[in-house]
Parts: C-alpha cells; sequence; structure tokens
C-alpha cells in the first residue's frame, strides 16, 4: 500500500499537495529542505525579463509549485501524510 505526502505551512494552515499524489515522502522532505532556495529561484525567475510563464520545475514526475514555498518563505513547513501523519523538517 503507498501513501501520498502533502507539505504543510504550520503558520499559515495552507498545504501543496502535487497533482497525481506524491508517493516518495523523502523527496518531499527535501523539498521542505530546500524550501529557502526553492523561494528565491521562484523570485528570480519572476523578476527576470526574460522569464517565460510556461517553465515548470518538476521532481520525480511531479509538478513543484514554487510560489507555494515563495508565500511561505521563512514559515515553518513540514510533510504530512494522507492519514494527518506529520513529521517536522529542519
Amino acid at each position: 500500500m503507498s501513501t501520498s505526502y502533502d507539505i504543510v505551512c504550520t503558520d499559515c494552515r495552507e498545504s501543496w499537495n502535487p497533482e497525481h499524489g506524491m508517493r516518495r515522502e523523502r523527496v518531499m522532505e527535501g523539498l521542505v529542505e530546500m524550501a529557502p532556495q526553492l523561494a528565491a529561484l521562484y523570485q528570480s525567475l519572476t523578476t527576470n525579463e526574460n522569464f517565460d510563464p510556461d517553465y515548470e520545475l518538476s521532481i520525480s514526475f511531479q509538478y513543484v509549485d514554487l510560489s507555494f514555498f515563495s508565500k511561505h518563505a521563512g514559515h515553518r513547513l513540514k510533510v504530512i501524510d494522507e492519514y494527518d501523519r506529520a513529521r517536522e523538517c529542519d
């Protein structure tokens, strides 16, 4: 049985869940660990005059919503599974 994972902002109580369900917990934990860099990438791309809004970042065949990480920069993020079990990431 596989489990899907989301990333939740504990400060805003908003979550990002990949469209097709991310089944790899370690990948989601890695995204949380890289949140500052992902937020910076989003800011860099969207302030660049050559930015093409059709650019996408995907990991494990899943689209990564960089705007989520930008919106929640500096917030406490955690990975949560479909059964509401959470794991805090540094």
